[in-house]
């Protein structure tokens, strides 16, 4: 069941809540409505329908995925004479997926796509490198059908296709120089590249009436050097009317003064797409055409579509995306079953009359003089060129929409209403919260008091903690001394009474040479005796005195350790006596550091008094090890027993103050807490716990304590 709870002051405001939900629904509504009347005067005059378009029912019906699974897989290869980011050859990709990867499903195609980066690698070996890189990585592949982009690669499958992909056909693209006797037309079809230089240079004279010169940037490359008998062929036809300059032999500065230096009557044209210079760099299409454009004046023209926008006039252009998309509708064919043999060579590549609008006006060539069929890209158009549809419908909505404005305007006039109540409820609600940030202010300043007076407190029990464990080590050392001084005085009593026996038999002239020979006897004994124990005695108080005063006292000084940690379990032995407890002490007898030993001696003792409590108990016997170790210039302690383990429940509380689980037995919870403490705050270093708890007769458990801190 559920219940709402309301306070009486926040009812105006459910009110308004509910009214401004009602006004956007009312809005929305209206909105709707004027969107449906825009989409209906949008709409095409055949009448086409408003409703969404579905998915083709074949797609999605359960045949369409048995189909598509008793479909054999078709892998489809596509190799690229150029490298990954060459506008020609992305242009490529682009056109052959935009045919075939729509298809995937359905035809059930796998693309792989390679690039021999030909335009920058193209040594005397390099083919031999790249058949033998294939060969490793589709040795094993079956190919469907072979796709080929620009003439290296073609040139590469007529030498290595035997031998990697001896079975399946080929489909090129953007190969300008197709010899059908060179090509096995039993496996062979494609799309050649016609670049129209001839009819660019007729266009461009038309454009330019006093056009006499054309200087043709080329390069020193393969590409190059094929393109200059394509250009001879082309330009033939011109005869002396128009002559003609190729420049392929150029660097950055050569290259700047020959086209800062072209007569008026003189246009660029650019031959290829990749350029290379007499010193071997290379030039990106994007890199030249903005140096070209840098230093020439006149017009620069161009026969590839990716230059368009970046400089060039336009003319007739051949483009990469148009001859993969062509590419890929032969292939399409060719895995629906036709043979290659059978699909005739498309000669006539698919270029087209493209031209610049920002190049025509900046140059002041006449847009009337453009061939038939010409398109202008780039060309700004008015508001109502580009909305002319849009601009007359929209005319025809206004009277819906006055209707609209009139509603909205009644809408305004309730918000406004709404508005001011909100107004008086936000105020009401500041001055709420204004009253209740004076009252958190005062609580947060009584709670700081509260913690002050807490970290006071918790300092006090820390140090009572810290005088109860010297107390208790006052009386256990007293205890402990108390024994070798009763065992001396007893000796030294004895020994006085049998001196004053000896004495008066001296006197009285009765001393036998027996007598005297047990005396000596019995003052050697005795001496040995009182002197054994004093020495005892005498050690106790030496190290009570060093442990005592180092506890007491916050003085830093160099101590060995592994004397000072004898002296420390020299004064536990009062806790240890009468038990079976074994404590194993490994480290270095030269291993000394510059600290604070009283610090050091607490978290030793606190440790040890830890295992005898709790992990120990009432079992009255176990063993602890103190391993301790040099680690550049950092010493590791490894304090360890082999008692009943803490709880992993504890195990991440041990370290808080007041954690115990042995309050019933007086434990304060801060033996652990001061251990923590010491370590990162006194000897600067860390300190971490890791136990087993004991699940079994024969199961290991303990507990280990790995302490690091620096050795000065």
């Amino acid at each position: 069941m559920c219940r709402r709870h309301h306070s009486q002051p926040a009812q105006p405001f459910q009110q308004a809540k509910v009214f401004a939900r009602n006004r956007w629904t009312l809005s929305l509504a209206l909105l709707l409505m004027a969107a449906q009347l825009l989409a209906m005067a949008a709409a095409p005059v055949d009448g086409a329908s408003f409703l969404p378009t579905m998915p083709e029912p074949a797609l999605l019906s359960p045949s369409f995925a048995s189909h598509r699974d008793a479909t054999p897989r078709k892998h489809v290869l596509i190799l690229n004479s150029y490298h990954k980011g060459f506008v020609w050859t992305e242009d490529v990709v682009r056109g052959i997926e935009s045919v075939l990867q729509p298809l995937e499903l359905e035809l059930n195609l796998e693309l792989y796509t390679e690039y021999m980066d030909t335009k920058r690698y193209n040594s005397n070996d390099y083919d031999e490198h790249m058949y033998r890189y294939l060969q490793e990585k589709y040795g094993q592949e079956h190919f469907d059908l072979i796709i080929a982009s620009d003439d290296d690669a073609m040139n590469f499958l007529q030498r290595y296709q035997q031998r990697l992909f001896p079975e399946a056909p080929v489909v090129f693209c953007g190969v300008n120089y197709y010899q059908e006797d060179k090509f096995n037309r039993q496996r062979v079809t494609g799309v050649v590249e016609v670049n129209d230089i001839r009819r660019n240079v007729e266009i461009a004279r038309k454009l330019q009436p006093g056009l006499k010169k054309v200087l043709f940037l080329n390069d020193q490359t393969f590409t190059g050097k094929s393109q200059v008998k394509v250009l001879r062929e082309a330009m033939a036809p011109f005869g002396d009317t128009i002559q003609y300059e190729i420049f392929d032999e150029w660097d950055l500065g050569e290259l700047r003064a020959k086209l800062e230096n072209l007569d008026a009557d003189t246009m660029v044209f650019l031959l290829i797409a990749y350029y290379r210079d007499k010193s071997g760099a290379t030039y990106s299409n994007d890199q030249y055409i903005r140096v070209v454009k840098e230093f020439s004046k006149q017009p620069v023209y161009g026969i590839w579509d990716f230059y368009l926008g970046n400089g060039i006039v336009g003319g007739m252009l051949t483009s990469g995306f148009s001859q993969g998309e062509a590419a890929a509708q032969l292939a399409l064919r060719i895995l629906q079953g036709e043979k290659p043999a059978d699909i005739p060579v498309v000669m006539e590549g698919p270029n087209r009359l493209v031209f610049d609008y920002q190049q025509l006006q900046e140059l002041h060539l006449n847009q009337a003089d453009l061939p038939e069929g010409s398109t202008v890209v780039n060309k700004p158009s008015t508001f109502y060129e580009n909305n002319k549809d849009i601009v007359w419908k929209t005319l025809l909505l206004f009277g819906g929409l006055l209707l609209v404005i009139a509603a909205l305007a009644v809408n305004i006039v309730r918000r406004k209403i709404a508005e001011a109540e909100l107004l008086e409820m936000y105020e009401q609600l500041e001055r709420r919260v204004e009253e209740r940030t004076r009252q958190l202010e005062v609580a947060n300043l009584d709670l700081k008091g509260a913690m002050d007076e807490l970290e006071q407190a918790q300092e006090q029990l820390i140090e009572s903690a810290k005088m109860a464990a010297l107390g208790k080590l006052v009386a256990g050392v007293a205890h402990e001394i108390n024994t070798p001084v009763g065992i001396g005085v007893t000796a030294a009593s004895h020994l006085h009474r049998k001196t004053r026996e000896l004495s008066a038999q001296f006197r009285e002239n009765q001393l036998k040479k027996s007598e005297l020979h047990r005396y000596l006897l019995l003052s050697e004994e005795a001496s040995d005796i009182i002197l054994k124990n004093l020495e005892r005695a005498s050690t106790l108080i030496h190290g009570f005195k060093q442990v005592a005063v180092d506890q007491s006292r916050e003085t830093r000084r160099r101590f060995n350790l592994k004397e000072y940690i004898g002296e420390i379990l020299m004064s536990l032995q009062p806790k240890l006596k009468n038990k079976a407890y074994r404590i194993e002490l490994n480290c270095p007898d030269d291993l000394e550091v510059d600290s604070y030993p009283g610090d050091f001696s607490q978290v030793i003792t606190n440790l040890i008094m830890n295992s005898l409590i709790h992990g120990f108990g009432e079992c009255g016997h176990g063993t602890i090890r103190i391993d301790l170790q040099l680690v550049g210039d950092r010493v590791r302690l490894v304090y360890s027993d082999d008692g009943r383990g803490i709880p992993p429940e504890h195990l991440q509380r041990i370290f808080d103050p007041f954690f115990t689980t042995n309050r019933a037995q007086g434990g304060t919870g801060l033996g652990l807490n001061i251990v923590y403490n010491l370590v990162t705050q006194r000897l600067r270093g860390k300190i971490r716990c890791e136990s087993i708890v004991d699940a079994g007769a024969d199961a290991g458990s303990g507990t280990r304590f790995t302490i690091d801190f620096p050795q000065k």
